[in-house]
């Protein structure tokens, strides 16, 4: 016997295989890919447990784990029905938060660093309103007197 492959013990139950069960190349292939995508939605599920991560940061983070770009995109298509990724909703978070130390150049440079699309930027700038720019320099101002 020579090794082929490894699954998670999940894939091994929903196929029902036992020793000496005899599988095709192209199923046992269709069963790791299916095992690989669970390893990295897993993955990805433990790396958001901390923060919000934009789809930018997922992608990247699995690439350097050695995913392929099949797996990745699977993992980011599933964790944006489940509502896990949410761009538009972090951008506009984030950037209420960054109004407390930086202006906009500042916020723009900062959501761009983090991988969100010019349209999830220019849609969370423009939700943002000029007291909550006045705030933060208020609050920076008064730090510093």
């Amino acid at each position: 016997m020579r090794y082929y492959c490894s699954l998670n013990n999940l894939t091994i139950l929903q196929n029902r295989l036992e020793v000496g069960h005899v599988i095709t190349e192209s199923s046992l292939s269709e069963m790791q890919m299916n095992s690989e995508k669970d390893n990295a939605f897993d993955r990805a599920l433990k790396f958001i447990s901390k923060s919000m991560k934009t789809k930018y940061q997922i992608k990247t983070y699995l690439k350097e784990k050695g995913y392929v770009d099949e797996i990745v995109d699977y993992v980011i298509k599933k964790m944006t029905e489940y509502k896990y990724l949410d761009d538009e909703y972090l951008a506009l978070n984030y950037a209420k938060e960054l109004t407390s130390k930086y202006g906009e150049y500042g916020v723009r440079c900062k959501l761009i660093e983090k991988g969100l699309s010019e349209t999830n930027i220019d849609k969370a700038l423009s939700e943002l309103t000029k007291k909550d720019y006045f705030l933060g320099a208020y609050n920076l101002a008064k730090k510093y007197v």
